[in-house]
């Protein structure tokens, strides 16, 4: 049985890693730049809201970390990386959360593709702490003239890819 479900583990992460982005602007856009994709605009929408939302930041962990307990209530390795989130995050953590192998990465990425707003809500006050600590890191490497790679993967197969 344990076997089973190491099993599935592995499928249920390759299939987050498997979907593929969407594109910004429709090939129908191409031929009259003038005109921009509604779901771009939307977007921007969306995110000019969630750059400009005030934040509760105790109350917006426990809704996040509500949310997600059913979403994760099979799984007891999420489950605790959930409690730990709630105990433990902070403002200056996101990108560290951001990078860990858990339940934040895979629901953050998963929402962005899928414009799941609902989930995109509930993770605004992420989203925005993690574009912070983006934006600082940034600053300071720039200042420091340090040249800086970012990785964070994306599975694709090789026929995807070309």
């Amino acid at each position: 049985m344990k076997l089973l479900c190491n099993e599935l583990k592995k499928e249920i992460h390759q299939l987050n890693h498997d979907l593929l982005p969407i594109s910004i602007i429709s090939t129908s856009s191409i031929t009259n730049l003038n005109e921009l994709d509604p779901s771009f605009m939307y977007f921007q929408l969306l995110k000019e809201i969630v750059f400009k939302m005030k934040y509760d930041r105790k109350i917006d962990i426990q809704q996040l970390t509500n949310y997600c307990r059913p979403i994760y209530d099979k799984d007891e390795d999420e489950r605790r990386r959930i409690i730990e989130f709630q105990d433990n995050y902070s403002q200056q953590t996101p990108i560290w959360w951001y990078t860990l192998e858990c339940f934040l990465y895979h629901m953050l990425n998963k929402a962005l593709r899928t414009m799941e707003i609902e989930t995109i809500i509930k993770m605004a006050f992420f989203i925005r702490d993690l574009h912070e600590q983006f934006k600082q890191l940034h600053l300071k490497l720039d200042i420091n003239e340090i040249p800086t790679t970012l990785y964070r993967g994306q599975g694709m197969f090789n026929e995807d890819f070309e």
